[in-house]
């Protein structure tokens, strides 16, 4: 399935998952894998949220890595613009997580749902959240701290800390992405 999805075959690989769900004898661990990569294929090609949602719902059941599975909730919650779900979901996937770099990951995904809403909020010219904005910043800035030079967190640090007027943590993000002191 996965050497599908790397041509581009998307319908073979979607034919082979399928079929791994149809067998009795594959472990939880495989079945949740398949269903998180349905669904994402559900989502990203398709853009059918509720069969996705189905996917990752029944994956959350089984219990298999719940950390992967939380954080697929969040973006695809985060792409449909149900920002507060994509915050919950973001959430419990740093709780789920069991190692430093799954906790980053998962936190970086909050702070994408976070400048995601304030982004929305924005957009349609209603006031942002600074006080979400300025914990966000803390939590990167936090990250950022742990694992120096992360360029998703150092941009999402950036973003936030622009849209929060927010100077200092502008540069810490600055010297972040681009590793300097």
């Amino acid at each position: 399935a996965d050497a599908a999805y790397d041509q581009f075959n998307l319908k073979a690989s979607r034919s082979i998952l399928s079929a791994l769900l149809t067998m009795d004898t594959l472990s939880n661990e495989l079945h949740c894998k398949a269903l998180r990569r349905l669904a994402h294929q559900d989502w990203k090609y398709g853009r059918d949220y509720a069969l996705a949602k189905e996917r990752l719902h029944k994956a959350d059941s089984l219990g298999s890595e719940p950390y992967k599975t939380w954080i697929l909730i969040s973006r695809i919650e985060r792409e449909s613009y149900h920002f507060d779900e994509a915050l919950y979901a973001a959430l419990k996937a740093r709780e789920y997580a069991q190692s430093g770099s799954n906790i980053n990951k998962a936190g970086t995904e909050y702070a994408n749902a976070v400048y995601a809403f304030s982004m929305d909020r924005l957009q349609k010219g209603q006031a942002m959240d600074t006080n979400l904005l300025t914990k966000t910043s803390q939590l990167l800035v936090k990250i950022l701290e742990r694992d120096a030079g992360l360029p998703t967190p150092s941009k999402r640090l950036l973003g936030i800390a622009l849209l929060n007027n927010d100077g200092a943590n502008v540069l810490k993000a600055w010297q972040s992405y681009f590793q300097v002191q």
